[in-house]
């Protein structure tokens, strides 16, 4: 028999508890039934596994209430002893279930709110389940569920690292446990040695200026030789003419200087658009006596 969704909302017992549970039912029988919800099985899933493990006829009940969210939480809580953590894991599964899926507890809507106040957790565990569940491998999720690690824990481990690596790391130390527990001390441990940030130098700032500063006199320099050197060029004949020439001084050279004339019109043409399109006023500084202390402009 299949298990409601709502049931699925509370953790399942491990196997030595269900073996547990089979012999309680073998010396007296099975002191509750098992409740039934649209032909799926509402409350009662280690019962009924119980009962099958020790080949025992179960003993099953239709639910025929309106509430049957409320009734799962209240027969959960009332005989297991869940602790926060778990029972925030409990909530973050109501919050997860599929819009219209159940009926509202208790007349009003299955909210974040409701769910935890019915639940006695705080809110802030409840977002940090719903964080584990949503960004966490399996292994951590069930190890929540079962109590084995804090859901506050378990969340700082899942947002500092990601899920395949929550998987290698599990695998590395043997168990979620001691995976989440590693974590939580190499962060102590980074913390420790943590350095506050040197203040930094005046002198070196006004450096690093100076050599920004430098460069730009350097590039205005190179782009106005640059200018120069084509308008005397222009100035000597047409560019046939020209090419003539440097073919016949260099016409070894000549697929060599083909690229290199190519390249200097690309940056140039890069240079002269960038210009065209750059605002003045925020390249240029307000005080002309500080240009030379102005950083690289990126467009």
């Amino acid at each position: 028999m299949e298990f409601h969704p709502l049931a699925n909302i509370f953790p399942m017992m491990i196997d030595e508890e269900l073996n547990d549970l089979g012999d309680d039912m073998v010396a007296h029988g099975q002191r509750e039934p098992i409740w039934s919800y649209e032909s799926k099985i509402l409350d009662g899933r280690n019962r009924y596994r119980a009962g099958l493990l020790k080949g025992i006829e179960p003993r099953i009940v239709e639910y025929l209430g309106i509430d049957p969210l409320g009734f799962v939480i209240s027969m959960n809580l009332k005989r297991r002893h869940l602790d926060a953590s778990q029972r925030a894991m409990v909530v973050a599964g109501i919050a997860n279930l599929p819009k219209g899926s159940h009926p509202p507890i208790g007349g009003s809507s299955a909210t974040q709110q409701v769910a935890s106040k019915l639940l006695n957790v705080s809110v802030r565990s409840a977002q940090r389940a719903r964080y584990v569940k949503d960004h966490g491998v399996p292994g951590l999720v069930h190890a929540v569920e079962q109590g084995d690690v804090k859901v506050a824990a378990a969340a700082e481990f899942t947002k500092a690292i990601p899920p395949q690596d929550q998987a290698r790391l599990i695998d590395e130390y043997g168990s979620p446990a001691s995976a989440v527990k590693a974590a939580v001390k190499a962060k102590a441990d980074r913390a420790s040695v943590w350095k506050p940030r040197p203040v930094p130098d005046p002198k070196a700032a006004a450096d690093r200026a100076e050599r920004r500063s430098q460069r730009h006199r350097e590039r205005y320099m190179q782009l106005k030789r640059l200018l120069e050197a084509c308008w005397a060029l222009s100035q000597s004949g047409n560019p046939a003419q020209v090419a003539r020439s440097m073919l016949l001084l260099e016409a070894r050279e000549a697929k060599s200087i083909i690229s290199r004339l190519r390249e200097v019109a690309t940056f140039a043409n890069d240079v002269a658009i960038w210009m065209e399109g750059a605002d003045t006023s925020a390249v240029l500084p307000q005080n002309p006596d500080a240009h030379h202390a102005e950083g690289d402009v990126t467009p």
